[in-house]
């Protein structure tokens, strides 16, 4: 992911969830140079659920997905990049930041 796109998201998303029509976005800044990207869905507890959590790092010119996490998937989904996870990861954050994006045309319209 481009810097540009992730500081465009930072710019409309925090931290804090907050709902925008289908369920919670939240970004955070993790330790180091990374982000957590999640969409959160409720939960039956009352609380919420990320579906999915993508951790984002720094490399080079670019940010790269780490790891992913899904408590809503059956079986729940966890990734970390590898060589044979690293194409599942980036189409996973391509479609989150699609997601992310598609929430705040929604929300102004």
């Amino acid at each position: 992911m481009e810097e540009a796109v992730l500081k465009e998201l930072l710019n409309t998303f925090k931290a804090e969830k907050e709902y925008r029509n289908d369920g919670y976005y939240r970004i955070r800044q993790g330790q180091g140079e990374t982000y957590e990207l999640a969409f959160l869905v409720p939960d039956s507890c009352g609380t919420t659920s990320v579906s999915p959590q993508i951790t984002i790092s720094k490399v080079a010119d670019r940010w790269v997905p780490i790891k992913l996490l899904d408590f809503t998937s059956t079986p729940i989904k966890q990734l970390e990049r590898t060589v044979a996870t690293e194409d599942a990861l980036e189409e996973a954050l391509k479609a989150l930041v699609n997601k992310f994006k598609h929430s705040t045309k929604k929300s102004t319209d």
